[in-house]
C-alpha cells in the first residue's frame, strides 16, 4: 500500500486562501445577521413617525411605486423632482395591503436589515485598507453600532444611502488601486447608485476623480498621460459629464441635478458668511459620537498619508479618498446649513463613520506615530467647541432627540456635567488640546507605546457607547407628536381608510381643529401619514393652513361665488374639519370622527355655503360684517326655505357679547359668552342663485394669533366672536319669496 501523495503547495494554498473566503463569507453573514436581528428589536419597537416632513415624504414616495409600479416620483398626484428613489423603491413592496401602522412596523423590520448591511462593504474595504481581518471585523461591526443607526426607526433615505455610500468607496477605492476600464465603470455605477440614494452623495462624483489624480500624481512617474492612459473610460466619462454640466449651466438648469433641493441650489454661494466658524463646529460636534480625540487622530493620518511617498498603495490611495471625502461633505453640509438652517445637520456627515474608523485603525497598525498632521484637526476641532454656536434648541430645549442633529444630544449630559455649555465647551477644548498633545508627545519620546492603540480603543468604545445613549434618549422620551413612540395609539387616525379603504382616494382641506398650531400641524400629519387613501390637498388661499411644507404639493382652489362651484375637481371623498368656516363641500356624511368629517362629495365639487368677512380661522374682523353665502342646491326650481346654525363663541376672558344674525328671513340677537352658544336662522334661497345671512357684533376685543401659519398665530389681533361651526341643514324647506 502506498502512503497518499502530499498535496502540492499550490494546492495547498488555493485550498486555505478558498476556506479563508468562505470562513469570512461564513463570519460576516453572521455578523450581519446578528447586527440586524438586535437592531430589528429596537426599530419595530418605534411604533410613530419622528422625522416630521420627511418621513411623510418618502412614505408617500414608496406609496405611489406601490400602486404606479413607476419609479416616477409622484406625491399628491403630482410628478416631483425628487431623484432619491432607492429608499422608496426598497420598501415600496410593504406598502401594497393592510392599514398603514401594520406596513410601518414591517418598514422598519426591514430598515434594520438594509442599513446595517453596511456592515458588509465596510468589512471589505478595511480588508483592503488594513491587511488585517480583525481589523476588517471590528469596522463592520462599528459601521452599525454608531448614532446615526438610529435613523434606521424611521422612514429616511440615509437608510438606503448609508450602505450604497459604503459600497461606492470601496468601489472607488478598488478602482483607484487597480484602474481598469471594469473597475472605473463598476466605480461610476455605484456613484450613480449613492447618488440615487441620496442626492447630497452627489460629492463623491468630484471625490472619485480628484483621488484618482491624486494617488497617480503623487506616486509613480507622476505623469498626466499615464493617468490617461489607465483611466481612459473615467477621463472620457469626466469629460461627457463636464461638458453636460456645462450645458445645463447655460441653460440655466444645472440646479436640477439637485432634485428637490434645486430651489436651495439656485441660491448657493460658494462661500456664504459664517461658513468657516459652521465648519469647524461641524467637525467638532461630528467628532463627539468618536470621542472627539479618535476623530482627531483619523483626520490626521489621512492628510499625513496621503502627503507622503506612497508605502502602501491600498492605503495611500484610501488616504487620499478619505481626506478627500471628509472635505467635501463637511464643506457640503456646512455650506447648506449657513445658508438655510441655524443648527450642525450632523446626520448629513455619517457617511464618514466607516472612513474615520478605518483611519484610527490604520493608525495604530503603522510603524509611525502620528506627528505633524495632528496638530492642525485637533486646533480646528477645539475651535468648533470654543466658536461654534451650539444652539440650544438642538440639545437642550426639548427632551426629545433632533433627528438631523442626534449626535449633538451628548452635548446635554456634558452640560449638565460642567455646569452648562459654556463649562462643557472649556471641558472640550482641553480635553481635544491637551489630548492630541499627550499623544503627540508620546510619539516623540516613546515611539514603542503606540499611543494610536488608544485611540482604537476609545473609538470601539465611544461608538457603541453614543449609540446607546441616543437610542436610550430616542425611547425614553415622547416623540414629535408628543406621544410614546412605542405606543402610539394610532387607531384613532386609521379610521378614513378603515371606512373607504386604502385604495381610495381622498382629498384633505386642511384647517384648524384645535386653538393650538402645533396640535392642528401634528393633527393633519397624523392622517395623511396614517391614512394611505389621503393623496391630496387642496388649500384656499394659498399659505393658508399648510400644515405640510414645500415637499408636498397643493392645488389652490376657488369656489364661484355666484354659484358656489369649485374651480376643480379631484378625489371621490373630501375630508374638511367640523369648525370649517370658509365653506362646506357639498355631499353626503358619511363618516365624522374626532373633530373631522368624511364627505363623498358631488361632482362637480361645489359647496353649500361661502363666508366672507371672517379671519381665515374663524374670528370676526373688527367692524367687518361677515356674510355666510348660501347657493341653492342643483336641480332647485323654486325659492326654498334652508336654516343655518352657528356656534358662536366670545374670547377668553370676555363674559358675554353680543352679536346679531339677519337674513331674508329676518333678524336673530344672541349673546356669546365662554361656552359656544348654537344660534339658527331661516334664509330663503332662490333657485339657481343665493342668499346671505350677515353676522355682526358691536364690540371687539385682543383675540389669539390667526391660525392660518404658525408665524401669524404668534402675532396680536383683535376680534369679535368666533364661529366654531356653521350647520347647514340637509333638509330643504317650503317654498318661499327672497323678497318678503
Amino acid at each position: 500500500m502506498h502512503a497518499p501523495a502530499a498535496a502540492k503547495p499550490a494546492e495547498r494554498g488555493a485550498g486555505w486562501l478558498l476556506s479563508a473566503r468562505v470562513r469570512d463569507v461564513v463570519f460576516l453573514g453572521m455578523l450581519w445577521v446578528g447586527a440586524a436581528t438586535a437592531l430589528a428589536a429596537l426599530t419595530t419597537r418605534a411604533l410613530d413617525w419622528f422625522a416630521k416632513d420627511d418621513e411623510l415624504r418618502y412614505e408617500r414616495l414608496a406609496i405611489s411605486i406601490a400602486r404606479t409600479h413607476s419609479l416616477v416620483p409622484r406625491i399628491h398626484g403630482v410628478n416631483i423632482e425628487s431623484y432619491s428613489q432607492l429608499y422608496p423603491l426598497l420598501i415600496a413592496p410593504f406598502f401594497r395591503h393592510g392599514l398603514l401602522p401594520d406596513d410601518v412596523k414591517t418598514v422598519h423590520l426591514a430598515n434594520a436589515w438594509i442599513m446595517s448591511s453596511a456592515c458588509i462593504p465596510a468589512f471589505f474595504l478595511a480588508r483592503r485598507v488594513t491587511g488585517r481581518r480583525s481589523a476588517a471585523y471590528l469596522t463592520a461591526a462599528l459601521t452599525v453600532a454608531m448614532p446615526w443607526i438610529v435613523l434606521s426607526a424611521m422612514m429616511m433615505t440615509e437608510v438606503a444611502s448609508y450602505p450604497a455610500s459604503v459600497w461606492a468607496l470601496l468601489a472607488i477605492q478598488r478602482s483607484t488601486v487597480s484602474p481598469s476600464r471594469r473597475n472605473d465603470l463598476v466605480a461610476l455605477a455605484a456613484v450613480a447608485l449613492a447618488y440615487f440614494a441620496r442626492g447630497e452623495l452627489l460629492v463623491l462624483l468630484a471625490v472619485f476623480p480628484l483621488a484618482v489624480v491624486g494617488y497617480e500624481l503623487r506616486g509613480g512617474e507622476r505623469s498626466i498621460r499615464r493617468l490617461l492612459r489607465r483611466h481612459d473610460l473615467l477621463a472620457v466619462a469626466f469629460g461627457v459629464i463636464v461638458l453636460a454640466a456645462v450645458a445645463l449651466a447655460a441653460a440655466g438648469a444645472l440646479s436640477n441635478i439637485a432634485g428637490v433641493y434645486g430651489g436651495y441650489a439656485k441660491h448657493e454661494q460658494l462661500l456664504p458668511h459664517g461658513i468657516a466658524g459652521s465648519f469647524v463646529e461641524h467637525l467638532a460636534t461630528f467628532s463627539l459620537a468618536f470621542g472627539v480625540l479618535p476623530f482627531v487622530g483619523g483626520v490626521a493620518w489621512l492628510l499625513a498619508n496621503a502627503a507622503k511617498p506612497p508605502a502602501n498603495s491600498e492605503r495611500h490611495a484610501f488616504a487620499w479618498i478619505g481626506s478627500i471625502t471628509v472635505a467635501a461633505l463637511v464643506f457640503d453640509g456646512t455650506n447648506f446649513d449657513v445658508l438655510y438652517n441655524t443648527f450642525v445637520h450632523d446626520r448629513f456627515l455619517l457617511y464618514l463613520v466607516p472612513v474615520i474608523v478605518i483611519a484610527v485603525l490604520c493608525a495604530m497598525l503603522d510603524a509611525l506615530p502620528l506627528r505633524w498632521s495632528l496638530p492642525l484637526p485637533a486646533v480646528l476641532v477645539a475651535l468648533g467647541f470654543a466658536v461654534g454656536a451650539i444652539p440650544f434648541a438642538t440639545w437642550g430645549q426639548f427632551e426629545t432627540i433632533d433627528d438631523d442633529s442626534p449626535v449633538s444630544a451628548i452635548y446635554r449630559p456634558l452640560a449638565s456635567a460642567f455646569g452648562g455649555l459654556s463649562g462643557a465647551r472649556i471641558a472640550l477644548v482641553l480635553f481635544t488640546l491637551l489630548g492630541a498633545g499627550i499623544l503627540l508627545l508620546t510619539g516623540r519620546l516613546v515611539p514603542r507605546l503606540r499611543s494610536s492603540a488608544v485611540l482604537a480603543l476609545i473609538v470601539a468604545l465611544a461608538l457603541p457607547a453614543s449609540t446607546a445613549y441616543v437610542f436610550a434618549r430616542f425611547f425614553g422620551t415622547d416623540d414629535w407628536a408628543s406621544r410614546p413612540i412605542t405606543n402610539p395609539q394610532l387607531q384613532q387616525f386609521t379610521w378614513v381608510d378603515r371606512t373607504v379603504g386604502r385604495n381610495s382616494d381622498v382629498t384633505i382641506a386642511t384647517y384648524p381643529v384645535s386653538s393650538n398650531w402645533f396640535v392642528n400641524f401634528r393633527v393633519w400629519r397624523d392622517y395623511q401619514y396614517w391614512n394611505a387613501s389621503i393623496d391630496r390637498n387642496v388649500e384656499q388661499p394659498r399659505g393658508v393652513f399648510t400644515f405640510s411644507s414645500f415637499w408636498f404639493p397643493k392645488v389652490y382652489w376657488k369656489f364661484d361665488p355666484t354659484t358656489g362651484r369649485a374651480d376643480v375637481t379631484l378625489t371621490r371623498y373630501v375630508l374638511q374639519a367640523d369648525q370649517e368656516s370658509r365653506f362646506r363641500v357639498s355631499g353626503r356624511e358619511i363618516e365624522s370622527q374626532q373633530g373631522l368629517r368624511l364627505i363623498r362629495a358631488d361632482r362637480p365639487w361645489r359647496t353649500d355655503w361661502l363666508s366672507f368677512g371672517l379671519y381665515d380661522d374663524g374670528w370676526t374682523r373688527p367692524g367687518v360684517t361677515a356674510r355666510v353665502r348660501v347657493f341653492a342646491v342643483p336641480g332647485q326650481r323654486t325659492a326654498v326655505l334652508r336654516g343655518i346654525t352657528f356656534g358662536v363663541r366670545a374670547p377668553d376672558g370676555v363674559p358675554s357679547r353680543p352679536f346679531e344674525l339677519t337674513s331674508n328671513r329676518g333678524t336673530v340677537h344672541g349673546v356669546a359668552s365662554a361656552d359656544t352658544l348654537f344660534e339658527g336662522i331661516h334664509v330663503c334661497v332662490p333657485a339657481g342663485g343665493y342668499a346671505d345671512v350677515a353676522l355682526t357684533t358691536p364690540e371687539t376685543s385682543p383675540i389669539p394669533g390667526d391660525l392660518a401659519s404658525l408665524a401669524t398665530s404668534l402675532r396680536p389681533r383683535s376680534g369679535g366672536v368666533f364661529l366654531s361651526q356653521i350647520g347647514l341643514a340637509d333638509e330643504i324647506g317650503k317654498a318661499c319669496n327672497p323678497k318678503e
